[in-house]
């Protein structure tokens, strides 16, 4: 909610002048927010800043499949996203640094819509696109490396498009707490077991 107010123009307009609310921001933002969060508001960001012409929102579709598909495949707009982040990645940052940063993001989007798809599975196979599947299949067969994985986020545009724009769709209105629960479900389901190859072995 803080990150929200903060990045809120007429919020911070109204009441960015006033102490105490300053002071409510600083305690809210000084608790430990997941990376996941962070990167979810920055790209939500970013994909506003090019999509300006068309908000995106799930109640002009059928149905949540037809919304989810669309942003999936919002190929222009979310490589444009992508170019924003290797953008901000190179922000005081040297080639080398630049390219751990990416990687670090990667990781982050990855295993967030690897979870996600595991909870869909979950709850029923009608809420999965046909990409949702695909990603799932390639993850879990493990027999790419990670180098070949990134590689193909770099420059495959279809696939970053894939993992961006679910990472953003699957997380955008999540609050902490959900946040929160997906972490207890990756621990608890040994999510990490089957994708430690690219979280922890790179």
């Amino acid at each position: 909610m803080a990150l929200k107010l903060v990045n809120n123009k007429d919020f911070t307009e109204l009441f960015f002048d006033s102490d105490y609310i300053k002071m409510l921001l600083a305690n809210d933002l000084s608790v430990d927010i997941p990376e996941v969060a962070i990167l979810v508001d920055d790209i939500a960001e970013m994909y506003d800043l090019g999509n300006s012409n068309e908000v995106f929102d799930t109640k002009n579709y059928k149905s949540i499949n037809d919304a989810s598909n669309d942003i999936q495949t919002d190929y222009k707009d979310l490589e444009y996203v992508r170019k924003k982040l290797l953008f901000s990645s190179l922000n005081n940052n040297g080639i080398n640094q630049s390219q751990n940063v990416m990687k670090h993001w990667f990781i982050i989007m990855l295993k967030s819509t690897y979870i996600n798809i595991y909870v869909k599975k979950q709850d029923g196979p009608d809420k999965l696109t046909e990409l949702d599947n695909n990603f799932f299949d390639l993850i879990t067969k493990n027999e790419n490396t990670f180098e070949e994985l990134f590689y193909k986020f770099m420059h495959d545009k279809k696939f970053s498009a894939y993992l961006i724009g679910s990472f953003y769709f699957d997380n955008v209105d999540k609050e902490l707490v959900d946040f929160e629960e997906d972490e207890r479900i990756y621990k608890e389901n040994k999510i990490d077991e089957k994708i430690k190859k690219y979280i922890f072995n790179r």
